[in-house]
């Protein structure tokens, strides 16, 4: 597993340059860790193939965030974030 640090377009050129040069192909797997869905979609499915992205989440949002973070909580003193 590599995993990106970079944000915005040198995280979409990192990504393309390991899709090219067959690091993905060699078996290693990336993870995008400041990079959107809008961002991946943009590059392509090729390039983001196997591609492993982080997305932001605040319990708090609505009904369903809260009864999932309620439900994901269950054993733990405090909720996920």
């Amino acid at each position: 597993m590599i995993g990106l640090a970079n944000a915005g377009l040198d995280t979409a050129n990192a990504i393309k340059q390991a899709a090219e040069f067959g690091i993905t192909q060699g078996g290693q797997h990336l993870a995008a860790l400041l990079f959107t869905l809008a961002e991946v979609n943009g590059l392509g499915l090729e390039a983001a193939q196997g591609l492993t992205l982080t997305e932001g989440y605040y319990w708090n949002l609505d009904d369903k965030s809260r009864e999932f973070a309620k439900n994901s909580s269950r054993g733990r003193r405090r909720c996920r974030t």
